[in-house]
């Protein structure tokens, strides 16, 4: 953001993008706790306060509309923590149950979704109650898929939509195929994750900055673009017919998100050179040291994963707010701050 003395013409326009992931949305979140302690509590102020807009796909997209509410990412880490093994439940129950579970699960895949979105819900009510998106503070972008008209969808790119409440979009962004089932909103259709298209949703906030506000209330723009862990998941074919069987589908779902991930960065990269923009990238792979033993389900809610995440999360983190540090130099994310 500029200077009081500025005039609109010359502001730049922020925008934090948040990707989803399931329970590896912990790692931004994480490392928005550690701007915010370092950037924005010793002026008084919050994270909120430093961007136009908040973009955000599938647990990202709860962030990013948790932020533009104003509500503290302080409260948004401790709602996560509380709730993911309620929403993802049987990680933490031993050798034994874990695997019952597992093959629960599996069973279920068979009728429908692996998991119910009751706790999804609760956790949705916990922090927005009754508001709509009539009643954000902030811009928001949150992508989803509408089933109904067979595509792409955005809540809160235009006030069609700005009677649904914040809790349906919660559902309807987060309802990961074969993880959570289909969410329908009464008027609007039926709706899945919004992840099968814009996992990482930079490009769908750079699309509306420029329609909106580069070059009429704003000069410029640029991104924080928040990504989490992408670990190669071992699922090498050893039968190449066999391949795509039940135990293997939901690494589809894996396999999509960072792929549209990875393509939507590099494009975002070359898009922000040619539009008077400016994009910062940050995931988990950035750095050399962040190493996971194991691939990292979005759905691995075990207490040890976690810990681990926030171990890497804090370490990298750390990195980007140490002035003289390869990381702070190359990123800048200071910049969003001042």
């Amino acid at each position: 953001m500029t200077t009081n003395s500025e005039t609109n013409t010359t502001q730049i326009y922020n925008i934090l993008s948040i990707d989803g992931g399931g329970i590896k949305v912990l790692y931004s979140i994480y490392m928005l706790q550690h701007f915010e302690k370092i950037y924005c509590k010793p002026n008084g102020k919050t994270i909120s306060q430093y961007f136009d807009m908040f973009c955000g796909t599938s647990g990202g997209g709860i962030v990013a509309l948790s932020l533009a509410c104003d509500i503290s990412i302080d409260t948004i880490a401790q709602i996560f923590e509380e709730y993911s093994e309620k929403i993802f439940p049987g990680h933490n129950s031993g050798p034994v149950m874990s695997k019952i579970y597992t093959i629960y699960r599996t069973i279920k895949m068979i009728f429908g979704a692996k998991y119910d979105n009751k706790a999804l819900r609760e956790l949705a009510y916990s922090i927005f109650g009754e508001k709509t998106l009539w009643d954000i503070k902030h811009k928001v972008c949150i992508p989803s898929f509408c089933l109904d008209t067979a595509s792409n969808y955005v809540f809160g790119s235009d006030d069609f939509n700005k009677d649904v409440k914040l809790v349906d979009v919660v559902l309807a962004t987060s309802a990961a195929p074969t993880y959570f089932p289909v969410h329908f909103i009464p008027e609007y259709g039926h709706f899945v994750d919004g992840g099968v298209w814009a996992n990482n949703p930079a490009f769908v906030g750079i699309d509306e900055a420029l329609k909106y506000h580069v070059g009429k209330t704003h000069q410029s723009y640029r991104i924080l673009s928040l990504g989490n862990i992408n670990t190669k998941p071992k699922i090498v074919p050893e039968s190449n017919k066999n391949f795509w069987n039940i135990l293997n589908i939901p690494h589809l779902v894996s396999i999509m998100f960072d792929s549209d991930r990875q393509e939507t960065c590099n494009n975002c990269k070359i898009v922000s050179q040619f539009t008077n923009g400016f994009l910062v990238r940050i995931t988990a792979n950035d750095n050399n040291f962040i190493r996971f033993e194991n691939d990292i389900e979005l759905d691995n809610s075990d207490k040890k994963v976690m810990a681990t995440i926030h171990h890497n999360s804090l370490k990298y983190s750390e990195l980007l707010t140490t002035q003289g540090s390869v990381e702070y130099n190359k990123k800048r994310v200071y910049q969003f701050f001042i």
